[in-house]
């Protein structure tokens, strides 16, 4: 009976632990992810110009991107394929409602290696 008890309560005490520890873990990659955006918009609103207001609402769509694709990461029975695409699409077009013109095409040439951080900045 008392083994039965021990191990009863070994079974909370362990589940309660890795409940914890997951709980950690996740708020530690919300706050790293949540790092990694301001810092990205930091350094794309001294290059591009745009307003406070825009990398508010940028920083918002950056790490809602962000969280989607951890959500597809763990998803089991997903088609992740699919579902890549839609949170990508998604984001595009969040973008291009942000931003001007000629500050979306700017931010996604920096974006995907195109033009050279150092050319903006000389200009």
């Amino acid at each position: 009976m008392k083994n039965i008890l021990k191990t009863g309560i070994f079974v909370v005490f362990a589940t309660l632990l890795v409940a914890c520890a997951s709980g950690i873990y996740k708020k530690n990659a919300l706050k790293e992810m949540s790092q990694q955006v301001e810092e990205k918009i930091t350094q794309m609103q001294d290059l591009i110009k745009f307003s406070d207001e825009q990398a508010f609402k940028l920083k918002k769509v950056e790490l809602d991107y962000l969280k989607g694709i951890e959500e597809i990461k763990i998803c089991e029975n997903c088609n992740k394929e699919e579902l890549l695409q839609r949170l990508q699409n998604k984001r595009e077009i969040q973008l291009q409602n942000i931003l001007e013109r000629h500050q979306y095409i700017k931010y996604n040439a920096i974006e995907n290696d195109r033009i050279k951080q150092i050319d903006l900045i000389a200009k």
